[in-house]
């Protein structure tokens, strides 16, 4: 999935260039096929399933899956380049005020789902800690892509935040 969510780094190095006239340099061009090459390349090692050979059923499950894959892969960085648009379009609402909001919506998204597994698998404070430091290096992260969408080139913010 990540493979295919490289294609938002193309998506706004696109949109940015006609909707504000941004150019990028030829190394940020280098660098954004690198790394989109890069994670195209570790995609398909991560799909490749060699047990999988030989059994059709396994093979079929495996194509639809990756049909659905392949129609999000290319409509989810649509959204990614809508939001990063809007940060740079909209300069009266504040990149932060709109990054904090993103996480406010997508935060009590993961709180239904954390509740949805604890009363799966039950509650366990090491997982629940584990959670809320990654949630807040989530946090320290997306808050920095969106600053960076706001005052960057789009293309290679992009590209940075799908690797």
């Amino acid at each position: 999935m990540p493979a295919l969510l490289s294609l938002s780094s193309v998506y706004n190095a696109i949109l940015f260039y006609f909707a504000f006239g941004e150019t990028i340099a030829h190394m940020h061009v280098l660098g954004m096929v690198v790394m989109t090459v890069g994670v195209v390349l570790l995609g398909f090692e991560s799909g490749s399933d060699e047990k999988a050979l030989g059994n059709e059923e396994i093979l079929e499950e495996s194509a639809k899956n990756g049909l659905i894959a392949m129609i999000y892969g290319v409509t989810a960085p649509s959204f990614f380049t809508i939001k990063a648009y809007a940060i740079r379009k909209y300069d009266s609402y504040k990149a932060w005020d709109l990054g904090i909001d993103a996480l406010i919506f997508e935060y009590i998204c993961y709180v239904i789902m954390y509740a949805v597994y604890v009363s799966i698998s039950g509650f366990d404070l090491e997982d629940f800690f584990y959670g809320q430091v990654i949630g807040i290096l989530f946090l320290v992260g997306k808050l920095t892509l969106t600053l960076a969408y706001a005052e960057g080139p789009g293309g290679p913010v992009g590209t940075l935040a799908v690797t």
